[in-house]
């Protein structure tokens, strides 16, 4: 029988799609629809990466084909620090992430309920997720700009966006996560830029984070 202190090991991570959430591009003759890549994952309040907690099935198995797709999730992918044969971070083909920690995109809201394994111990750490829709252009981020431009972003348009916040593992707790900057436009790094000038939908992709702990 599981005690009290196991019930506050589970965190669960409530995603509310916003209006731009989904949307549909064309592919020459074809219209396909679009859903968020995404990774939610976990570190100390120094800032060292914890543990994955969840991350879309594309961008964790590379199954975009035969293309690369560093813009996709640079915060996250530097973050890891797993660095693969053609010096990307994303994980490619032969390299997937495990089932465990992935999924298919949710057309709508979702929650991810996580289960804390055993070797992270109790106490605050900081939850991020970063959202990125591909094809999400704008003015700023336009599509096919040359690879030397500073707001080249591969297929992206609008760059990711980072959401955090604090939790407590260990003790009931309930946290807002808020917008706290956006990835580089191309993913040749993983810094955390604060300015948000020139990105518009792309802060509407998801429109609450919320996290708890029962």
């Amino acid at each position: 029988m599981g005690t009290l202190a196991d019930s506050y090991r589970k965190m669960a991570i409530d995603i509310q799609a916003g209006p731009n959430y989904s949307h549909q591009h064309r592919m020459g003759m074809i219209k396909i629809q679009i859903t968020p890549q995404m990774a939610i994952w976990l570190e100390d309040e120094t800032g060292k990466f914890i543990d994955t907690i969840y991350v879309t099935e594309k961008s964790a198995k590379s199954s975009w084909g035969n293309v690369r797709r560093p813009e996709a999730l640079p915060i996250w992918s530097h973050k890891r620090g797993v660095k693969y044969a053609d010096g990307l971070y994303m994980p490619d083909r032969k390299n997937p992430l495990p089932d465990a920690v992935t999924g298919a995109t949710a057309k709508s809201s979702f929650v991810k309920t996580w289960a804390v394994p055993n070797h992270i111990k109790d106490g605050v750490y900081l939850l991020r997720v970063e959202v990125n829709n591909s094809f999400d252009f704008n003015e700023t981020y336009k599509e096919k700009l040359p690879n030397n431009h500073p707001n080249y972003n591969g297929v992206s348009g609008q760059p990711s966006l980072l959401w955090e916040g604090k939790v407590s593992i260990g003790k009931a707790f309930t946290t807002r996560l808020k917008i706290v900057g956006h990835g580089h436009p191309a993913g040749q790094n993983g810094m955390v830029f604060s300015d948000l000038d020139g990105i518009d939908s792309a802060k509407t992709i998801v429109s609450a984070i919320t996290a708890s702990g029962n």
